[in-house]
């Protein structure tokens, strides 16, 4: 969650001691998209990056992109954009890979309950007690909530307040 990346740190935390464009899977400091080599690095509220950082994570996903060296990094990067802008670079470099619009929740209504779900067995699991059911006017009332801004992170707020003051 790029909201919670310490604006001094974010940079550090995202590619270690490495340059951005020259980020290696061989580094004394691991960065989160050394830890994602060969994997999916998920960024939620990527607007909320710093703009440095934001320009740093263009250089890596440019100089990156179609490389086939084996001591460099290999990570497809997803970025998830709440409502604030990309930097220009940025910006530029997801529109030349695939983008992806999803529909805020209050337009998804179908997919409200299902998530609702998961976020209790995910809180289950956290906890360590017991899974706790939707009951019907549980689920009355969500279909019924009117998703402002964060969507499924709103929905996974109400949920967790649910679980906490639920018997």
């Amino acid at each position: 969650d790029c909201r919670e990346l310490p604006t001094e740190a974010a940079r550090q935390l995202l590619f270690g001691q490495s340059p951005p464009e020259a980020v290696s899977r061989f580094a004394d400091h691991l960065g989160y998209v050394q830890a994602a080599d060969r994997g999916t690095l998920l960024l939620a509220h990527l607007d909320r990056l710093p703009p440095e950082a934001q320009e740093d994570l263009a250089t890596f996903l440019r100089a990156h992109s179609g490389v086939t060296d084996d001591s460099r990094v290999s990570v497809r990067v997803i970025g998830a954009v709440t409502s604030g802008a990309l930097s220009e670079a940025l910006a530029q470099v997801f529109a030349d890979g695939m983008t992806l619009s999803l529909r805020p929740l209050r337009d998804r209504r179908r997919d409200v309950v299902p998530l609702a779900e998961h976020f209790l067995r995910h809180a289950a699991v956290l906890s360590g007690g017991a899974e706790k059911q939707l009951g019907e006017s549980a689920r009355r009332k969500l279909l019924s909530h009117d998703f402002r801004s964060e969507n499924a992170e709103e929905l996974r707020q109400i949920v967790a307040l649910g679980v906490e003051l639920a018997e």
